[in-house]
């Protein structure tokens, strides 16, 4: 090592001895190596009484439940996915059947059977109650909501699909009714053995080889007989009050 080499390290070496005591007594330590190792042993925040102050949280992202546009763009959705897989879409799928209108909003008739869509709107985190029956639970802004069981309901529209089809002479189609979140903000957890789905679940759950073949050799004859059985909903408008 050349004089000029070791002079360099003789001037580091009186810098570090004047600056370490510095960084020692800011830091409140009391050896070098404390001093050198401060850096990565930051003290944790304290609250008045002395207590640790838990870091911050990121703030919850704000999100709506599923608006009309939603719906939309899921019909959007079927009509290019029946037409790629040569199915037949029924929409609306509302149909009167003893006196109840059912709530699906849409049927999908394939050759392995009718396959009714219940859609719920709900948005947020989403998962079941304790129970198999008991309603479901939804977390959405800082605030936990209880909902109505997608099951049980889908269930119920089941039976009454059932019934209005065995009068329509579809007695010998399967059947069956899903419930579908349609809200992209929608995150489904601990479902895995429920037919609930997200709108991207729902795609998957139709393109079972299960629905490729089966008694339906006409999808879109039978569709027919489906649309005839459909009743559109109609609101009623407040009657204006005669001055």
């Amino acid at each position: 090592m050349d004089a000029w080499n070791i002079l360099v390290v003789v001037v580091l070496a009186l810098i570090l001895l004047l600056i370490l005591p510095m960084v020692a007594a800011r830091n409140g330590t009391k050896s070098f190596t404390q001093a050198l190792m401060a850096p990565l042993h930051r003290k944790k925040k304290r609250g008045p009484l002395g207590l640790e102050v838990e870091p911050e949280k990121k703030p919850e992202r704000h999100v709506n439940n599923s608006m009309q546009g939603e719906l939309t763009a899921i019909v959007s959705q079927l009509i290019t996915f029946t037409k790629r897989q040569h199915y037949t879409l029924v929409y609306p799928g509302t149909i009167q059947e003893s006196g109840q209108l059912t709530t699906t909003l849409a049927l999908v008739v394939t050759p392995g059977g009718v396959v009714g869509l219940n859609c719920f709107g709900f948005a947020g985190e989403i998962h079941p109650g304790d129970q198999p029956n008991d309603q479901w639970r939804q977390h959405i802004n800082h605030t936990d909501n209880r909902i109505p069981n997608p099951v049980t309901a889908s269930e119920k529209q089941q039976v009454l699909l059932r019934r209005a089809m065995d009068k329509a002479g579809l007695s010998g189609i399967p059947v069956e009714v899903i419930a579908v979140f349609t809200s992209k903000e929608a995150r489904l957890t601990g479902i895995s053995a429920q037919k609930c789905f997200d709108r991207d679940g729902m795609i998957a759950y139709l393109e079972q080889e299960r629905y490729h073949s089966g008694p339906v050799e006409d999808t879109h004859e039978t569709g027919v007989k489906l649309k005839s059985l459909v009743t559109v909903y109609k609101a009623e408008k407040p009657k204006k009050k005669k001055k």
